[in-house]
Formats: C-alpha cells, sequence, structure tokens
C-alpha cells in the first residue's frame, strides 16, 4: 500500500524530471551552437561551465535521488511508482 507522503514524493519526483528535461535540451543545444570542434571529453567538460546546462541537470539528479531514497525508506509499489513518475514527468514537461 502507498502512503499519501510517499505519492506527493512520486509526484515531486516527476515535477523534478519533467520540469528540467526541457531546460536541459535547451541549454545543451545552445552550449552545442556555441562549442568549438575538440576532443569529445573536453566538449563535455565545457558544457558544465555553462549554468544553463549543469543547473537543470544538477535539480534532476535531485529528482533522482528524492526518487531511490522513496524506495529505500517505503514500502512503495515499484509497478505503481514507475507510471507515476514518469506519467508526472509527462504532465510537467
Amino acid at each position: 500500500t502507498m502512503k499519501v507522503l510517499d505519492v506527493v514524493g512520486l509526484v515531486l519526483v516527476g515535477a523534478f524530471w519533467g520540469c528540467t528535461n526541457p531546460w536541459l535540451r535547451k541549454g545543451s543545444a545552445e552550449a552545442k551552437a556555441n562549442e568549438k570542434p575538440k576532443k569529445k571529453l573536453w566538449q563535455s567538460v565545457l558544457k558544465f561551465q555553462n549554468l544553463q546546462v549543469w543547473l537543470p541537470y544538477a535539480l534532476n539528479q535531485a529528482g533522482s535521488v528524492v526518487y531511490y531514497i522513496l524506495f529505500a525508506t517505503s514500502n512503495s509499489d515499484l509497478t505503481l511508482a514507475v507510471p507515476i513518475c514518469n506519467g508526472m514527468a509527462l504532465v510537467f514537461s
């Protein structure tokens, strides 16, 4: 059985994931447009110097941390939690 707090946490995860995905896409596209041809690893490092890339990435990863904490500390049913998170991410994006 899922508690109300678990459902709120899963909606929060969906909000983190859904709201940051378009922001990540936009920041990465802008960073890619400004980059010069270099080595792949160095390009990735340079992208993280851009606030429009690392801030949404950090928020997205915060959602992932909440997601894993919910499963570690609650009795959330995985067959319900995954569709709830993914559905909420779709709604928020």
